[in-house]
């Protein structure tokens, strides 16, 4: 479910258009509950919850209904969510980890200045700094992970990505080319060789720091 067409941050290499993240449509909590209520009378008494995943372009730009839609249907979805992080509080983490919520979280470099430069917002210069105090506060949450967007800015830091999450306790990281569906993200394409170089260097980093350490 994408409960917003905007958001609070401007990634130069984004797939949604730019009028459409600073002008789009945002969901009313009546849209939401309807939604929920549909999908809740199609899966009843499937043995399985079905899940909810919370995407958009910033989903906590909608956070007030959101929460609440978590605590109303518990019992009837698992819940999972995908956030830039700049809205996150320690009080939300808190909340996300009560519910067993699954949040992957974005996240591209190991240096502030360059994931900053790829995820930019008006507000903080970027999300660096508050990525990084969610991570603390999910403090090994097993239903976190971390997603990073490979550019040709910042490939050759894959290896060192997993490193320094995996000393944040992440459990995941997902490595993902950059979408081309936009123009302007064409110019941070990263040559393909390259890319599977160090994307095969940072899975060897991976398997290296699992096997020598109980935090896989």
């Amino acid at each position: 479910i994408d409960p917003t067409d905007r958001c609070n941050a401007n990634c130069p290499y984004c797939y949604v258009p730019i009028k459409l993240r600073r002008e789009g449509v945002q969901m009313r909590r009546e849209d939401l509950f309807f939604i929920l209520d549909k999908f809740s009378s199609y899966f009843k008494g499937r043995k399985r919850k079905p899940v909810i995943i919370f995407h958009a372009s910033e989903p906590l730009l909608a956070k007030d209904i959101i929460f609440e839609a978590i605590r109303k249907f518990k019992k009837t979805f698992h819940f999972g969510l995908q956030t830039n992080g700049l809205l996150l509080a320690k009080d939300d983490v808190s909340f996300l980890k009560k519910y067993g919520v699954g949040v992957g979280i974005s996240l591209d470099s190991f240096s502030r200045a360059a994931n900053n430069r790829l995820r930019p917002s008006e507000l903080s210069g970027g999300n660096f700094d508050r990525v990084i105090d969610a991570l603390e506060w999910f403090d090994g949450y097993k239903g976190l992970n971390v997603i990073t967007t490979i550019t040709k800015f910042n490939v050759k830091d894959l290896p060192g990505i997993v490193k320094f999450l995996h000393k944040k306790k992440v459990g995941c990281v997902l490595l993902n080319p950059v979408r081309l569906t936009q123009k302007t993200s064409r110019s941070f394409k990263p040559d393909e060789e390259t890319m599977a170089s160090f994307f095969i260097k940072a899975v060897d980093t991976a398997i290296e720091l699992s096997s020598r350490s109980s935090h896989r």
